[in-house]
């Protein structure tokens, strides 16, 4: 390479490079003027309306053909993680004095949850010295459900199905979860949790509050013996199929607690609650 090729080769770099450098001073200069608008889609994302606005659009309430990214459960999340790397920006809100707990106990039918969820309220109000403790038995709200036998077809559209009836009881757990927690009074729940953790999670992260939860299961035997001597055989299978899904779910390792060997009080007792909190992004 000649003197005059070489000079000319590192003058076309330095042009191409002079040239990104202003075009992406220029996007940082249009991301930090972006952060006013940023900082209210934060504010939205965590607080409660984003969590409304997610169930209304999960329960069909939305108009269909509404754009709704914003109601992904990542689409904001990465943007404002993104936003705060290139830009230095801290996004967080102030900081608050840290709220109520919350306590799910997940898991199939079977293994105890309704029984543990009881016994552990009591155990925040009696031993932990909280005073009170608000339990949700989310099957409490499918019992609310009194339906005819008879086979229902199309013109009874008020007919609520199974998806209709589950996001109806999450809508009820939640909402009366927000009435315990906004009084400062923790909160146990218990009912399956299949694809609503994210749902706890923006309901922790609205009241400050820490989400501990727990997946208890038991040997396929116990839970066979348990729902026989309740005299629920025919929840035998679904039980089998839940705690095997359960058991598999990314999300849940960690938080697996099995009880097949032990009573409501034990079970309290062999518990260390710090180990089934879940990091709050």
């Amino acid at each position: 390479m000649t003197q005059r090729e070489r000079i000319e080769s590192m003058e076309r770099i330095l042009d191409k490079a002079c040239a990104a450098v202003r075009s992406a001073s220029q996007a940082m200069d249009d991301l930090r003027a972006l952060e006013p608008q940023v900082r209210r889609l934060a504010a939205y994302y965590n607080g409660g309306q984003w969590l409304r606005d997610y169930e209304d659009d999960e329960a069909g309430r939305l108009p269909q053909g509404m754009k709704r990214g914003v109601l992904s459960q990542d689409a904001v999340h990465d943007l404002l993680s993104a936003y705060t790397a290139l830009t230095g920006a801290s996004l967080s809100a102030p900081a608050q004095e840290k709220g109520a707990d919350i306590y799910v106990f997940s898991g199939p039918c079977g293994v105890g949850k309704s029984t543990l969820a009881d016994a552990y309220a009591a155990h925040l109000a009696n031993a932990c010295g909280r005073r009170q403790a608000y339990v949700i038995h989310g099957d409490d709200f499918h019992a609310g459900f009194v339906q005819t036998g008879e086979r229902v077809g199309p013109d009874c559209p008020q007919f609520m199905y199974w998806e209709d009836i589950l996001r109806f009881n999450w809508a009820c757990i939640l909402s009366t979860a927000r009435q315990a927690l906004s009084r400062g009074v923790d909160v146990v729940i218990d009912y399956v949790v299949e694809d609503e953790l994210p749902l706890l999670v923006q309901l922790a992260r609205e009241y400050g509050a820490g989400l501990h939860y727990v997946v208890l299961t038991a040997s396929q035997e116990a839970i066979r013996q348990r729902l026989t001597a309740r005299g629920d055989t025919d929840l035998i299978p679904r039980a089998l199929f839940l705690k095997d899904k359960l058991e598999a779910e990314p999300a849940n390792q960690g938080h697996i607690l099995d009880n097949t060997a032990l009573d409501p009080q034990q079970t309290v007792a062999a518990m260390r609650m710090e180990a089934y909190l879940v990091p709050l992004p």
